[in-house]
């Protein structure tokens, strides 16, 4: 479901709340609605995964393709994750890295901090 823009587009951020489950039956109709919100022209979408408890591929693959639509018309991209199976299982897949917030999680922080021998100054 998309929701209504509450600025003008260009600066807006439009918040598409995602279903409870995706998979191969929903995925169609995530990756149609996070296309609609970005033909708005608004700033930023993002992607309310906050009650979804379920993700598959298929919408792993919705998210990722969003994430290029992004970055095709220069928008920002966020999915915001709730509590539960898909927050879980979140550093299994790399695409999950496309969610902002990544950098203060501990996942993120082992995936950048510098080799114990690594002697580059700062």
């Amino acid at each position: 479901m998309v929701d209504t823009p509450r600025e003008s587009p260009a600066g807006a951020a439009i918040v598409v709340t995602l279903p409870r489950e995706i998979d191969l039956v929903s995925a169609g109709r995530v990756g149609e609605d996070l296309e609609a919100a970005f033909s708005q022209g608004v700033g930023v979408v993002v992607a309310g995964m906050s009650g979804t408890r379920f993700c598959d591929t298929s919408g792993v693959h919705a998210l990722v393709m969003a994430h290029k639509r992004a970055k095709a018309s220069h928008a920002g991209f966020r999915v915001v994750l709730g509590p539960g199976e898909v927050r879980r299982v979140r550093p299994v897949s790399p695409a999950w890295h496309l969610r902002p917030g990544a950098g203060r999680s501990a996942y993120a922080a082992r995936r950048r901090a510098p080799a114990p021998d690594d002697q580059t100054s700062q």
